[in-house]
């Protein structure tokens, strides 16, 4: 993906009656990361995007502030982001990663619209107003995070997973662009094929399942038992990569 096309993912984003995002309405673009985001971060800079980093494993864009969070435990990291993002009077967040970095994104959403522990959500439809929007950029193909009304997140204290399933949640802009994917070494090319394999089974199996289902998962299951192989052994093979995205 060229400079250009990712910057104006962010600034064709539209906040309300203003039509698309001014720079100043950039200034207030908080972004969560995945860990091998270093080229877009750069690619975001250049193009006069400010970025500031942080060690806890995120970063946002911000005029004249800057919020350092290095809490160990994740539920602790996401109030931190929740804390910066309100503190920032942010009214997008950009997810850039795989599931693991749109969950925080998600939960740190509802977290700083609604206020409380996060704890606090756990089970189903929990919050009382929409997160802040957010535009997810996907960087793997299978985990179905950028369009699915839950999220998980690990709570180290307990030793499990805490699982919400929220309508409040739901990603605003998703955006699967191979040029993200191509970088994906095999090991996470095959669990993340996998996951999505997983994804058409359950559907396929669910109670719910239906003719109109059953055409997708199907169709998804053949997809991924021709392609996932290919991009595994070849992580350059755009027609692999893009069609484990339809996938």
């Amino acid at each position: 993906m060229e400079d250009k096309q990712l910057a104006e993912y962010l600034r064709q984003y539209h906040l309300g009656e203003g039509g698309a995002a001014t720079s100043r309405e950039l200034e207030r673009t908080f972004s969560v990361r995945g860990k091998e985001l270093r080229d877009a971060v750069n690619r975001l800079r250049r193009r006069g995007i400010p970025i500031a980093s942080s060690s806890s494993g995120y970063f946002y864009a911000a005029a004249e502030q800057e919020v350092r969070a290095t809490i160990a435990h994740m539920t602790h990291r996401i109030s931190g982001i929740a804390a910066a993002i309100r503190g920032l009077s942010a009214q997008l967040l950009v997810a850039l990663g795989g599931g693991s970095a749109i969950d925080t994104a998600k939960a740190a959403a509802i977290l700083a619209a609604n206020g409380g522990r996060l704890e606090d959500y756990e089970g189903e439809n929990k919050s009382s107003v929409p997160g802040v929007p957010i535009a997810a950029v996907n960087t793997t193909a299978g985990t179905g995070s950028e369009c699915t009304d839950f999220y998980i997140v690990t709570d180290p204290v307990r030793r499990t997973k805490l699982a919400m399933v929220d309508v409040n949640c739901m990603v605003s802009i998703a955006v699967n662009d191979i040029d993200f994917m191509m970088s994906m070494p095999p090991g996470l090319t095959a669990a993340t094929g996998m996951d999505a394999l997983t994804h058409a089974i359950e559907a396929v199996l669910s109670r719910g399942a239906s003719p109109l289902t059953d055409k997708d998962a199907l169709w998804a299951v053949e997809q991924i038992v021709r392609y996932l192989p290919r991009a595994v052994a070849d992580g350059g093979d755009e027609e692999a990569r893009s069609m484990m995205a339809y996938a």
